[in-house]
Order: structure tokens, then sequence, then C-alpha cells
């Protein structure tokens, strides 16, 4: 029988940390929640300390390092007390700034249980509540399980497309055989600045592939509290100072393409870089480098802050990018989705996302009002996936799991 370990690592975060477990004891599916606090705040860790303490013992354990730790040894210490609390088969982490919608933990679970070896990934929505009115992203999906090889997830990141599908910790479930194939792979389970992401790289290294089930199972929220989402747009935010502090004297972004780039998905590469020269030769293939500068140019138009935004373009001048390589480089994307899926293009050209007065009513109404599956399109976060064809294939299960997460169109 499969058991499965759901990691919460937080930090100065007690409420945003309370509602990730409130979400995932509110599912039909028997884990044991592990809540590592790794705050700086005292108030912080009290409030959180309380609220668990409040919980079933044996549905939530509450641990504190002796002393904060930076991002990436906390998990990693996370992790492995976590995995000493039972005998565990399968581990996934839930950001504090993420919570699950009803029944999608149980779906998820059932998949688990007809593919225990398998790691699994799944999506998810987003709430912009950096803005109000409160802005609902829901994302298209099928609803179908497919497989897609570690070489084809290599090639597209290769190729700067970084899919939702890519198995990290906070949106993927993992067999506690595959973070021990890693950790006897690379000594440890998480490295570097990104461990979502470090992860992610260390897993295609010692899998042949994972199962992708394409449903936002996950609503995403909390975006000033986000180190990414102020990172993108060059903010210094409280989060972000911190996490950044805790980095030490190590050159950021060191194994990307051009370091330099303060841009969001320049530390994915940064990981992917590392991988790569852990991996040895062969495994995972060169950047296409008019693809990766083209990826830092449009992660530039994130950017708020007047003076990175002239660095950053400065940069890419300095680099050989010119205002004509932006639409060499948009324009076969925007073609390859339009030949994939001219409805769902023409349609999201039109939608307006659904708008609400608080994060609450939002979050409510991402859990009980899911946008509608599309199980036979290929749609924008998948369509890149099927290029070349017969790469990935649709896993026929003997018995397809029910889905509430929506209604099939």
């Amino acid at each position: 029988m499969n058991r499965l370990l759901v990691v919460i690592p937080t930090r100065n975060r007690a409420r945003l940390a309370g509602a990730a477990v409130s979400s995932v004891l509110g599912q039909a599916v028997a884990t044991r929640i592990l809540v590592s606090d790794n705050s700086t705040e005292p108030v912080e860790s009290d409030e959180l300390h309380r609220y668990c303490a409040a919980l079933d013992p044996a549905a939530v354990t509450y641990i504190r390092p002796s002393e904060p730790l930076a991002m990436t040894p906390h998990w990693e210490w996370a992790l492995q007390r976590g995995l000493e609390h039972g005998a565990f088969t399968h581990v996934l982490f839930l950001t504090d700034r993420m919570v699950f919608k009803d029944h999608a933990l149980a779906e998820i679970a059932q998949l688990v249980a007809r593919h225990p070896e398998r790691v699994i990934s799944y999506n998810y929505d987003r709430v912009d509540d950096d803005r109000r009115p409160v802005v609902l992203e829901q994302r298209d999906w099928t609803g179908k399980l497919f497989d897609i090889p570690s070489t084809q997830l290599l090639r597209l990141t290769a190729t700067a497309i970084i899919p939702p599908c890519m198995p990290r910790p906070l949106n993927a479930v993992m067999p506690v055989d595959v973070l021990a194939a890693v950790k006897r792979r690379f000594g440890s389970v998480f490295t570097s600045f990104a461990p979502d992401y470090a992860l992610a790289y260390r897993m295609l290294t010692v899998l042949d592939g994972i199962l992708y089930y394409d449903a936002p199972a996950l609503v995403h929220y909390a975006q000033d509290r986000s180190n990414g989402t102020t990172y993108a747009k060059g903010i210094a935010a409280r989060d972000q100072v911190d996490f950044m502090a805790n980095l030490g004297g190590a050159l950021h972004n060191a194994a990307a393409p051009v370091p330099a780039f303060h841009v969001v998905t320049n530390p994915i590469f940064h990981e992917y870089g590392i991988a790569k020269a852990a991996a040895g030769p062969g495994r995972f293939p060169e950047v296409d480098r008019f693809q990766y500068l083209g990826m830092m140019d449009f992660d530039s138009r994130q950017i708020v802050n007047p003076e990175l935004a002239a660095r950053t373009a400065a940069l890419l001048r300095a680099n050989g990018w010119r205002r004509r390589d932006r639409l060499a480089w948009l324009l076969p994307r925007l073609a390859g989705y339009l030949r994939a899926d001219p409805v769902g293009a023409l349609t999201a050209a039109f939608r307006r996302p659904a708008r609400f007065p608080t994060v609450e009513v939002a979050l409510e109404y991402a859990s009980q009002h899911p946008r509608r599956a599309r199980p036979n399109v290929r749609h924008f976060f998948i369509w890149f996936l099927f290029e070349p064809p017969g790469v990935v294939r649709e896993v026929q299960a003997a018995s397809a799991p029910r889905i509430p997460l929506g209604r099939t169109a």
C-alpha cells in the first residue's frame, strides 16, 4: 500500500502555511503532513506552532530546525526528517503559497496506485492577487495522462521551452526510490539556488521519463510573497531580499549561458547547466543560444524596475540581440500554437479572466468552478510536447480516474 508524505516548507508565512495544510486535510487521502517551519520571526513561528498543535498528531507533524537555514539546505533537512517518521513510498512538496483543489490530491493518489514506480507531475491555476480586483487565471487541460521521455523535456529546455509538466517537487509526486536514486547519483537530493528545478533536472538524469497528469490540481496565489514573481519584476520585496541574502557570496546564475541576466527563467538555465555538467557528455543537449536570448528578451518584458530593464536591454544588445530577432523568435512559436489549437488561441485572445473582490473568494471559485476540460485538444500548455510526432504518448489506464476537477467538453 502506498503511503504519501506531504512536506510543507515555510518561512515567515504562518497563515499561508495553514491554508496549505488545510487543503491537504480536506482530501480523502491518507497522508502524513510534515510542516517544516524555517521562520526567522518568532510571532510567525508561534502562530504556526499553535495551529499545528491543535490538529491530529497522526496526520500533521510540526518541526523546526535548530537555526534558520537557506532554502536548499532547509528542503534537504525537511525531507530527511520527514522520511524518518514512517515507511513512506512517495513524497510531494507543497509550497505555502499553493493549495490543492477539492478532490485533486485524491485523483493523484489514484494515479499513484496504478503507477507506483513513476514520477507524476501536474499543473496549477494562478490567482493574481497583486492587483485589485483579484484575477483568476484558469489553465486549459485535458484530464489525460501522458508518458513523456526525459530526453523530450531536456530537448525542450535546450530550445528555451520550460513546460509546466517539468517534474518539480512542488508539482509532482515522487517515489521515495527515485529520490534515493538521485541521492546515490549526486550525493544529495536538493542542490543549488532553485532546489525545485535542480531536482527536476536531477530526476531527468536518472529517469527514462515521467508521467504528466494534464490537470490543474493546485492553485497558486500570494504573488506578493513569491520570490519568483518579485525576481521577475525586479522588485526588492522582503522575501526576495531574504532569499538573496541567504545565497552567500556565490555567483548567481553562474552556470547559465549568460549569468548576468536578471530575469525569471535564467535561474532555470543555471540549474540545467549544473545538472548538465554533473550528468556528463551526451545526456543534456546544448542550449540553443538564439532561443535562449529570445527567452531572456521575452522575460525582460515582465521587469517593472526601470534601471534593471535598461541594463537588461543593453545586455541583450551586447549579446547580439536585435529588435528584428524578437519577431523571428516569437512568430514560429505563435504559428505552432495556432496550428495545434486555433480555436483555443482565438478564444484566449478574447477571454476575460474572472475577477473577484478578495483572494479567499477567488480561491474558493478556482476549486469549485474549474474550466471545462478539453480532452481532445493540444492546448497552449502541451502542444509543444508532441513535436516531433510520436515521442509523447497517452497512457491508456485500465480504469480511468474519476475527474472531479471539471466537466469534460
